[in-house]
């Protein structure tokens, strides 16, 4: 059933781009229709579908089987309405598919190396969950939130890893992907699937919006393989300083600014961040359905762009409702779609035609943005967003700032800046709008933690990207030009064209060279799945089972620090308190249950831990080899022991 979730997500999707957007979204494209049309329906009918599935289980959360009767209602409107559509209006797809074989051979390829990159990190073998140490620490925060739905009754929504009833993660592609996993889904196809299609789209999307605004397909192409090799000049400091042979045989990623050798730059980051693909091509598909009123405005030279009565109309209400909806619902999913897409689209919208329009977009995707931040999180994760000016350079000053971005992203900095002064004036406009995410994240902290900016400037540098490759691609094949006029200065460049087509070679291999090297530190640590480089987790292990069994869905557990991805979350129950760091990093105040739990595991009075684990309104108390309690539990029932491992579960007393 679970395919059969994933395939009217892609009807319902369908039905609401035909519909409201394709009009309007079908202008201009210079590439076939499918490269839009199947990932904006993939990104529309998952948002709207899971919704549907999630608000509907929600309002069944007190019959105790929430995610049954809201799969069952979900699907049998959604089937209901899907089937009524399709023979009401006997849509035609077959021109979609019209195009050259460029389009098929990179979205295979494209699909494929997504595929090996999620698989190849995380894989079931033998009821054994494989997970690279690549990916470890966020896989076991996502699996725990997978298994509080698929397993546990996470309604009312609340973080799982320190449940006190709000929820400041955007949890909801892991809703879907447990939801699929409750429907008959492996943990890890129910993991990887969604992952995969997201990232298809997203290269799907870059290829569309590539090709759009230059006309030519080999940029497309190209920019969409640089979203999967940094620009960088980390890997020539590194070989400077170590050697070509250190360079290719280093452990790590490498990087010499801030958080740069965490691997928040490279493909690692969408490998960790499952949902980010998903945020950053919903900004792509924004930028395409908007990008028409930017042309507009430039199609009339003496169109005045800001004041006039013209610049402001509302052209296409429904394109701006529509799409203002879909952006606000994603806003749980993963927020960089929203801290991502609004920038971009304000910079666009000063010199564009519909300003009205945009307005309305924004305004509607911010205010369900906010509705959804203050229903889960009680407002507190717009409380987090403040002015912080430097981003993560080590000097916060225009120079100090300059210096950092100029080593974090290499070439591609000087490349833009050049084509800047090149580039016709629409496309100016667009440099300076995709560059906005960018400028958003040097003037203002956006989250909990700093460094979580770097999502926006994941969604910059794929945007970015697409200058780059129209560089290269013009080096190599200059476009031809109409005027009759031009053909003398065409035949001078026919005479440099070897030359540029070196110096286009150069670009290339300085745009790539960092990610290269990341790429073989990843072939290194996928290549084997022996010692430190993968950890291995039994999908369903002797303390899980009995916690399914045995102990109510809302059962709260405390458990020993340091527990990863620990049995209880794999039964899909709310722990009292994970890991400290991870809570911390989502916001929430730590030091009073990390308090609670010193006192009882380190206590020598069980009445005394009796007494604080009730008023922590604690069920459970685990203890293992690596933490054990030394004071007189006999007022406690032993709910469930092993010896290999050893385990404990101590049910608090009433």
């Amino acid at each position: 059933m679970w395919i059969e979730s994933i395939l009217v997500s892609f009807a319902i999707g369908y039905i609401i781009i035909k519909e409201l957007f394709w009009d309007s979204a079908g202008e201009g494209l210079k590439t076939a229709g499918y490269m839009v049309m199947l990932p904006a329906s993939y990104i529309a009918g998952t948002l709207v579908f899971n919704w549907l599935i999630y608000i509907s289980a929600l309002a069944f959360a007190k019959t105790g089987s929430p995610m049954l009767w809201g799969n069952l209602a979900s699907h049998a409107v959604s089937l209901a309405f899907a089937a009524y559509y399709f023979s009401k209006k006997r849509p035609k797809m077959k021109h979609l598919f019209i195009g050259s074989r460029i389009e098929a051979i990179y979205t295979v390829s494209a699909a494929v190396l997504w595929t090996l990159i999620f698989f190849m990190t995380l894989y079931s073998k033998s009821g054994v969950l494989k997970i690279s140490s690549l990916i470890f620490g966020d896989a076991s925060v996502h699996l725990a939130i997978m298994e509080s739905f698929s397993k546990g009754s996470n309604f009312p929504t609340q973080y799982p890893l320190f449940a006190d009833g709000s929820m400041n993660y955007h949890f909801m592609f892991f809703f879907m992907a447990g939801n699929l996993e409750y429907l008959g889904a492996p943990q890890a196809m129910a993991y990887n699937i969604p992952s995969i299609l997201s990232g298809t789209s997203l290269s799907m999307l870059i290829f569309a919006f590539a090709t759009m605004i230059s006309g030519r397909k080999a940029v497309g192409a190209l920019a969409g393989a640089l979203l999967f090799f940094r620009s960088s000049f980390s890997a020539f400091i590194f070989a400077f300083q170590n050697g070509l042979v250190a360079l290719f045989s280093q452990e790590g990623w490498i990087g010499f600014t801030d958080r740069e050798s965490w691997g928040i730059y490279t493909i690692n980051v969408f490998i960790n961040q499952r949902h980010l693909a998903f945020a950053i091509a919903l900004a792509f598909l924004c930028a395409i359905f908007f990008f028409k009123f930017l042309l507009e405005s430039y199609s009339r030279p003496s169109q005045k762009r800001f004041f006039s009565l013209q610049a402001w109309k509302l052209q296409d209400p429904r394109l701006a409702v529509s799409s203002g909806a879909i952006l606000g619902l994603s806003a749980f999913w993963n927020g960089s779609s929203v801290l991502a897409a609004l920038p971009i689209l304000f910079v666009m919208a000063l010199f564009s035609q519909n300003k009205l329009g945009y307005l309305v977009f924004a305004a509607i995707s911010s205010a369900l943005a906010y509705a959804q931040t203050f229903f889960f999180s009680r407002g507190s994760m717009v409380e987090n967003i403040s002015y912080k000016f430097g981003y993560l350079a080590s000097e916060p000053t225009l120079f100090g700032i300059a210096k950092y971005y100029f080593l974090t992203f290499g070439i591609l900095g000087v490349i833009v800046i050049v084509a800047a002064f090149l580039l016709k004036k629409e496309l100016k406009v667009l440099i300076l709008a995709f560059c906005a995410p960018m400028a958003l994240i040097t003037f203002a902290q956006l989250s909990v933690q700093l460094f979580n900016n770097h999502k926006n400037a994941n969604a910059a540098v794929a945007f970015l990207n697409i200058i780059s490759a129209w560089a290269v691609c013009e080096l190599i094949s200059p476009e031809a030009k109409k005027a009759s006029k031009k053909r003398k200065a065409e035949s001078k460049s026919r005479l440099y064209l070897p030359a540029r087509r070196i110096l286009a070679v150069f670009i290339c291999f300085i745009l790539t060279v960092s990610g290269i090297v990341d790429w073989t530190h990843f072939a290194r640590f996928t290549a084997t799945t022996s010692g430190r480089r993968f950890w291995s987790v039994e999908e369903v292990d002797q303390l899980s089972l009995w916690i399914a069994g045995n102990t109510e869905k809302d059962s709260l557990f405390l458990v020993p620090p340091g527990n990863l991805y620990s049995s209880v979350s794999k039964a899909g129950r709310p722990l009292f308190l994970y890991y400290d760091y991870v809570p911390m990093s989502m916001g929430y105040s730590v030091s009073s249950r990390s308090e609670a739990r010193s006192r009882i595991y380190e206590g020598v009075d069980g009445a005394e831990i009796a007494r604080i684990a009730k008023e922590s309104k604690i069920d459970y108390i685990l203890v293992n080899e690596s933490l054990s309690i030394n004071a007189d539990m006999s007022a406690f029932e032993v709910a469930f022991e092993s010896q290999r491992p050893f385990q404990r579960v101590y049910r608090v007393p009433e």
